[in-house]
């Protein structure tokens, strides 16, 4: 049974990890990225396609 507890505790603390990703983080890397040249560079790496 204690075993089973440390399975849902991690997956409770998984699953707030991944809120908090895609929550917090993933919104300031969007904007970090669209302030920086990053997606003129994407494209132009689309261009050439090697």
């Amino acid at each position: 049974m204690e075993n089973r507890g440390e399975n849902i505790l991690s997956y409770i603390d998984h699953t707030i990890v991944a809120y908090l990703r895609r929550n917090i983080m993933f919104p300031f890397y969007w904007k970090y990225i669209k302030r920086s040249n990053v997606l003129g560079y994407y494209q132009e790496l689309k261009n050439h396609q090697w």
